[in-house]
């Protein structure tokens, strides 16, 4: 008797997301996934004017969020209960954070921090938001919305003008960037325990350094830079070791990192030298990245994946308009 052993070879295929069922529309970005792979982002119809959207997985539609009265919306989070986050258009033109709950198909104000605007990033399970809004000083800071309170929280910066917040686990933990006293953006953790930024720093090399999304174990994710020569390096900060490293293993280039799993996989997108644009997925198993194209091979961006590894993001299409894309893991066996 004898036996074949086989391999199973992991691959990923970019699909379009589509549009607001206008062929004539603009560009589109898949901006955030949940675990049920509901997905939510922006699109823009023929009139012009971005909408905000949320992408059922089961239907294969985009559903069109609408706005706060305006003519405008941008999707930007979207936690396990279909709650949608980003930011829409008021009558007065201002644009403002918005809560969209599906039970209801109808968007909350969110309101900002004594200024014009705000904008609303991300969302946890337990409804917290976090983002970042104006404050009647005409600063920009990072903001969290609470859903018991119902109010949003300035939570400052670290010594400088202005700061922002990009994600939320499911711990209440916070990261973002702010400025320090010096000028520079360092990205930052809040943790709901102190109820203070606490700096990061940057990547040997760098000298300055944004977070872009933490999992539940506390691991952040981000990119740091060299202002001089327009390099970056996507970083990530163990808490553990409570130290920032290269995420290494990914194909050369100018690289930046945008998410991760609660399984540690990350997800980005790395330049190279002549300019092309590529998604990446970086794997804690082999610590090693893959680089992965948008449509017909090419540009294309990875802004965040589930748990199952389903990415999100952007990639250029056939008509050199960018569209919302979806990779999802396709196994084979040889």
């Amino acid at each position: 008797m004898s036996s074949v052993a086989s391999t199973v070879k992991i691959s990923y295929v970019a699909r379009d997301l589509g549009n607001l069922g206008d062929a004539t529309s603009g560009p589109s970005i898949a901006a955030a996934v949940n675990n049920r792979g509901l997905v939510v982002g922006t699109t823009r119809p023929a009139d012009g004017f971005d909408r905000a959207f949320s992408w059922d997985p089961a239907t294969g539609k985009m559903t069109d969020l609408g706005t706060l009265g305006g003519r405008t919306s941008q999707g930007g989070g979207v936690n396990a209960r279909g709650w949608t986050v980003g930011n829409a258009e008021t009558p007065d033109f201002d644009s403002h954070a918005f809560l969209w709950d599906p039970s209801t198909r109808r968007m909350t104000d969110l309101g900002t921090l004594g200024g014009a605007t705000s904008r609303a990033l991300a969302i946890n399970d337990r409804g917290q938001i976090v983002g970042e809004a104006e404050t009647s000083a005409g600063v920009t800071h990072a903001l969290q919305w609470d859903p018991t309170r119902r109010r949003m929280v300035d939570l400052g910066t670290l010594g400088g003008a202005g700061s922002s917040a990009a994600a939320i686990n499911a711990r209440g933990q916070i990261v973002g960037y702010a400025a320090t006293a010096e000028g520079l953006s360092h990205a930052f953790r809040w943790d709901p325990s102190s109820r203070r930024l606490v700096d990061l720093g940057v990547l040997p090399g760098t000298v300055v350094s944004a977070g872009r999304d933490t999992n539940d174990r506390g691991q952040i994710v981000g990119t740091a830079a060299d202002v001089g020569d327009n390099s970056s390096r996507a970083f990530l900060f163990d808490p553990r070791a409570q130290a920032m490293r290269n995420l290494p293993g990914i194909p050369a280039g100018s690289t930046e990192g945008a998410a991760i799993n609660n399984r540690g996989f990350v997800v980005g997108r790395t330049t190279s030298a002549q300019g092309e644009l590529r998604a990446f997925l970086w794997s804690p198993l082999t610590r090693r990245g893959i680089t992965l194209a948008g449509l017909r091979g090419a540009d294309a961006s990875a802004l965040d994946l589930n748990d199952a590894c389903r990415m999100v993001g952007t990639g250029r299409g056939p008509s050199g308009q960018f569209a919302a894309l979806l990779w999802k893991p396709t196994a084979t066996r040889s």
